[in-house]
């Protein structure tokens, strides 16, 4: 799969068909040791009943890595698809382009091909999973070195609508719109806290915090920072109210992740 990444036309003929037809059949198989399974009481003897009923279950699993692992794979591809337009989030061509509107009609060039051959379980965890990583792609384009979010009339706030939006709607036509509307919900609240007044951000950050209790502080340092009407001393003031609330209500740390916890860790 290096290969292809590096030079998908010239490596590997046929290599996203092979993939779905991989998952297509590990799928086929899972679906006849189930029926196999229930089969065996009038099969076998009690004795070998067990032994043999655990080892279809870890022949299925295997069939089951495999399948997820194609669409991995899948999913890879297409997110390689998009990364010259999504290395324009945030840059001057946000401001300019319709960015968001290639990588949905990237993306829907995708699922229109692969929906002819994959089976249902396959698109369905496909399209989950390319949801997600678009949710991580967009906040880490946030975090880029040209990343600016432009604060004059509402500029950045509109944008950051117009795209969650856009990638609400377009993502509703494939799946359940109330599960997209969960998998968008963090970068929902985030543009909500990104963009509050220099009064609200403290409260929008718990806000936030209670819903995602992963969410690093250090992130929201980074992304505020990204704001060009918040000058340094101003965010150090707000950051530092923030951490001594933090510290006053003895803050554990959870063990609940959420897409917080994908993201790149922030080093300073």
């Amino acid at each position: 799969s290096v290969k292809y990444f590096e030079k998908p036309e010239g490596e590997i003929p046929y290599f996203e068909d092979y993939l779905i037809m991989m998952g297509n059949s590990s799928l086929r198989w899972i679906e006849n040791m189930q029926n196999l399974i229930c089969l065996m009481d009038d099969l076998l003897q009690p004795e070998f009943l067990g032994p043999a009923q655990k080892q279809l279950k870890t022949a299925s699993d295997g069939f089951l890595n495999i399948a997820k692992t194609a669409t991995k794979i899948l999913v890879d591809l297409i997110c390689a698809a998009i990364k010259i337009c999504t290395s324009q989030l945030f840059a001057l061509e946000w401001y300019n382009d319709g960015v968001i509107e290639t990588v949905v009609a990237t993306f829907e060039d995708f699922f229109t091909d692969y929906q002819r051959h994959a089976e249902e379980f396959l698109m369905v965890k496909l399209i989950a999973d390319v949801l997600e990583r678009t949710v991580i792609i967009y906040i880490e384009s946030m975090r880029g070195r040209n990343s600016k979010l432009k604060m004059q009339q509402g500029l950045a706030a509109d944008l950051l609508t117009r795209d969650i939006n856009i990638l609400q709607k377009f993502f509703s036509r494939f799946r359940d719109p109330k599960k997209v509307e969960k998998a968008l919900d963090p970068l929902i609240k985030l543009r909500t806290l990104l963009m509050a007044s220099e009064k609200m951000i403290f409260l929008e950050f718990f806000a936030l915090m209670k819903t995602y209790p992963d969410v690093p502080l250090a992130l929201i340092e980074e992304l505020l920072g990204k704001r060009d009407d918040l000058n340094k001393q101003t965010l150090k003031e707000l950051i530092d109210s923030i951490r001594l609330k933090l510290k006053e209500e003895k803050h554990i740390e959870t063990t609940n992740t959420s897409i917080f916890s994908k993201l790149k860790k922030v080093t300073k």
